[in-house]
């Protein structure tokens, strides 16, 4: 585990066998920074994990780079960790924790039209992960969407559009999914070719529910 905190400035030059990799973390807090170096092997599919955590103050991620194995957000104390104006890719899966329904992590709050792809799981374990934005969000997930007991997935805004939400896997949830928030919703679809379900013991409020699941 590498903690960066608040500092920037960081180069961890040319390798002259290769990329940086491993399956270690690398943790940030400072907002719009990634270091530089020869990333390319711990940022792609099966390398480490990139944790930003609000510690100090808000941070929002840099928008380079735009591809991480796993995803990492925490939201501490009273700042938020917000996701970067562009497209996302993890191959891996992507995890929301935090300590408050108050300050969480959230999707790009731009008013441009992004998309987070997670080849992997979502995972909120605790605190929320929440829409927030003046564009409509779509946010792909391939594995299952997993909200924990006590923790949130809902909208944080109201707003007149709809966000789009696509599930591969199932929808587990022990914690809140609240998908409805004045005129800003999120539609949601089951699509793939997987069995799926909906289950947990939490509150699940959804705006609108598609079955996509092919001809057969």
């Amino acid at each position: 585990e590498l903690d960066l905190r608040d500092v920037q400035g960081h180069n961890f030059g040319l390798l002259a066998e290769g990329d940086i990799d491993g399956t270690g973390t690398i943790i940030i807090s400072s907002s719009n920074y990634f270091p530089d170096g020869d990333f390319g092997d711990f940022l792609g599919a099966g390398g480490g994990t990139v944790e930003y955590r609000a510690t100090g103050a808000d941070i929002t991620m840099p928008t380079s780079p735009v591809e991480y194995n796993n995803l990492v957000l925490t939201a501490t104390g009273t700042h938020y960790v917000t996701m970067p104006n562009t497209n996302i890719q993890v191959f891996g899966d992507l995890t929301s924790s935090g300590e408050s329904n108050n300050y969480y992590n959230r999707f790009n709050t731009a008013a441009a039209t992004h998309t987070v792809t997670v080849d992997g799981k979502l995972n909120v374990e605790s605190g929320t992960l929440a829409f927030y934005s003046y564009s409509a969000q779509n946010l792909i997930v391939k594995g299952d969407v997993n909200v924990a007991s006590g923790a949130y997935f809902n909208i944080k805004r109201n707003a007149n559009f709809t966000n789009q939400l696509t599930i591969y896997g199932s929808m587990n949830v022990d914690g809140e999914l609240n998908f409805v928030n004045g005129n800003q919703e999120v539609a949601t679809t089951f699509t793939g070719t997987a069995d799926a379900s909906i289950k947990g013991a939490g509150n699940i409020t959804l705006y609108t529910l598609t079955c996509d699941k092919g001809s057969n």
